[in-house]
């Protein structure tokens, strides 16, 4: 008999069958929700997002997303489509919840558990540091029960830019909340330091950087995307994820110059060497390597 169609939640967009299929291979035992926070605008939290749904997807792990900037959910419209009767289809599982309300904490925990065995990308809103600090608690129990179905694991994946109040930010998160996670990730967004990494010299020389490592922490460097690109990319009439852009065919209406698609299959490329180096899999490897740029950044 066939199995009965759940209810679509709301908020949620049905996702098309074709690109939620994994390989058989990926690890289903493991739940893996990872909080891409920075507390505040301008830091990269979407792009980083994005970035790692992408990734995952493209390296057939499971991937679900919660898209908690529900004033910006930049996240979500980067895997939703319009279809030809204008109805909209997700090509990851999606729901836009808003974590600053308590029943939206319920509904992420009912998001979580229907998607138990996936990476859940929690895409944080700016500013939303003391509602995290109210309810973690109240998901930490939530999530050591699911967790006798299987592993599970909370990561926080923080974006940096280059001031002192982003440093600050996250000295204050980690003392209210960080020992609720399991791994702590410090993403420097190379954007703002024109992807140089000597230009992080306030994080480098921060104590706070040497007790986050020593701790078991680890900083991460996101390759900044070149403006050009993404200022087409990420237009209303254009946005997908970088994965199909890079696609001359599936990218045809974002009608990038050869330079520009260049440019985005360099970002791919950078970044997918050190994420598939954090999740321990094999790169996905959609862009040949380009000769005057064999290593990672």
């Amino acid at each position: 008999m066939a199995e009965k169609e759940k209810p679509q939640t709301k908020n949620e967009i049905p996702a098309t069958t074709a690109s939620t299929s994994i390989s058989a291979s990926a690890n289903k035992s493991m739940t893996r929700i990872i909080f891409v926070h920075g507390d505040k605008g301008g830091t990269g939290k979407s792009m980083m997002s994005r970035l790692l749904a992408d990734f995952l997807n493209v390296a057939t792990q499971k991937v679900a997303i919660v898209e908690a900037d529900t004033s910006n959910p930049d996240v979500q419209r980067t895997f939703t489509v319009k279809m030809a009767d204008g109805s909209q289809s997700a090509l990851l599982p999606c729901q836009m919840i808003d974590l600053r309300k308590e029943d939206g904490w319920m509904d992420m925990m009912n998001f979580c558990q229907k998607h138990i065995g996936s990476n859940i990308i929690v895409n944080l809103p700016g500013g939303i540091g003391d509602h995290l600090t109210e309810n973690l608690k109240f998901l930490q129990l939530f999530v050591t029960d699911l967790s006798k179905g299987g592993n599970v694991e909370t990561e926080l994946w923080w974006t940096l830019n280059i001031t002192h109040d982003a440093i600050n930010l996250l000295q204050k998160a980690l003392g209210q909340y960080g020992p609720f996670f399991n791994k702590v990730r410090v993403v420097c967004n190379l954007f703002w330091t024109q992807n140089d990494k000597k230009g992080w010299v306030m994080w480098h020389e921060s104590p706070l950087k040497i007790k986050l490592e020593n701790a078991g922490g680890k900083t991460v460097y996101l390759h900044g995307l070149n403006y050009r690109v993404s200022d087409k990319l990420f237009r209303p009439e254009n946005i997908m994820p970088f994965s199909e852009a890079m696609d001359a065919a599936l990218g045809e209406r974002i009608n990038f110059e050869m330079s520009e698609r260049y440019k985005l299959k360099e970002f791919w490329h950078f970044n997918e060497l050190w994420l598939a180096d954090v999740f321990g899999i094999a790169a996905p490897n959609l862009v040949e390597r380009h000769p005057e740029h064999p290593e990672t950044v």
